[in-house]
């Protein structure tokens, strides 16, 4: 365990929202064993900046795009920045474009260059770029793979840790205001089901159909009149949440579409009695911010992935088993992959009842 008082380190938080939340943990804990030192995160314009910002354990939030992402010539004078800044010590959090990142920290002259080894070329466990990488577990959660990395500098973690995300009151009270002014008014005592039935562009195959979504929500409205329904979703998922008001609202409005900054959205998921999703970064949030959260899994592996706060659960169909790994970069089309598919609307609504009974 490193016990200088003053280090400057640099974490690559290149991936989307739900991977960031499962590295959070990580970087709280070396905070939290270096109280002095100043800790940095790189993210990429993923939507990540706000929830990375807002926590109080980071010091300081760049974002920017990562060669490749960017001109090249964006890209190298990003580098050239980074270079000028002179951490001391430089952190590949998992997962994401693990030789890519490792290569950027060389590049960026830090010292203590920290990862997960990887498969590169014919090395299944290669640490090109690194000068300590840490050998994955495949049976181990994101969370974890983490924390072990940490472990560098901080003692031992505890088994099966959960994550949190801390909101802003300015947003809770934008949340608050967001839910009373629905109209017709939400009653009080109502109990409120979140659904986010997308997902990151290009990974359609990990969403479960919206008509399945659509008759849970109906199904819950039905056993209890006062349920009232709000979907989540991003500026790219309008459409699908527009069909599903349309499906859910057939008789009377108890579905409603919430549309606000992601920190919002996080405090209005908070108002929600129980949270449905397929495997978003919104499912993450709502996990991290409490909320009971059961996610539907089928492509992506629950045991890797899956949702980690105090109240959350993976529903995946008897006799399937994940194929998606994040190293292989795999696409399955751009609908619902087989094994969502087996799924029923009869599996989730017993889910729900057996979790909230």
């Amino acid at each position: 365990m490193m016990n200088s008082k003053h280090k400057k380190v640099l974490f690559l938080a290149l991936s989307g929202i739900g991977n960031l939340i499962m590295q959070l943990p990580a970087i709280a804990a070396i905070k939290k064993a270096h109280p002095g030192w100043h800790l940095t995160v790189w993210v990429a314009p993923r939507g990540t900046r706000a929830i990375a910002e807002s926590q109080p354990f980071i010091d300081e939030v760049i974002e920017m795009h990562p060669p490749g992402l960017s001109t090249g010539l964006q890209g190298l004078e990003n580098l050239l920045a980074l270079r000028k800044r002179h951490f001391d010590i430089g952190i590949v959090l998992s997962p994401g474009q693990l030789v890519k990142s490792a290569a950027y920290l060389r590049f960026c002259g830090i010292p203590l260059r920290i990862g997960n080894t990887y498969p590169f070329k014919k090395n299944p466990n290669s640490s090109l770029f690194l000068n300590h990488g840490v050998e994955e577990n495949p049976s181990l959660h994101d969370v974890e793979q983490n924390l072990i990395l940490a472990e560098h500098f901080t003692t031992k973690s505890e088994p099966n840790p959960y994550y949190a995300l801390e909101i802003p009151e300015t947003n809770k009270q934008e949340a608050e205001k967001i839910l009373s002014s629905i109209i017709p008014p939400i009653p009080p005592t109502a109990p409120l089901l979140g659904i986010h039935a997308g997902c990151a562009a290009g990974f359609e195959w990990k969403r479960w159909p919206l008509d399945r979504f659509a008759a849970v929500a109906a199904a819950c409205i039905e056993h209890n009149r006062e349920t009232r329904v709000l979907l989540f979703g991003g500026k790219d998922e309008a459409a699908d949440k527009q069909e599903m008001l349309r499906m859910i609202n057939k008789e009377t409005v108890a579905a409603y579409d919430i549309s606000a900054p992601l920190l919002t959205t996080a405090a209005v998921m908070q108002k929600c009695s129980f949270f449905l999703s397929n495997d978003s970064g919104l499912m993450h949030i709502a996990a991290a911010v409490g909320v009971q959260t059961l996610g539907l899994f089928g492509p992506t592996d629950e045991g890797l992935t899956g949702p980690r706060g105090k109240q959350s659960f993976a529903l995946r169909a008897p006799g399937t088993a994940s194929v998606y790994t994040t190293e292989g970069g795999n696409s399955f089309g751009n609908t619902s992959h087989e094994s969502l598919l087996k799924i029923s609307v009869d599996m989730v609504l017993t889910k729900i009842a057996l979790l909230t009974k």
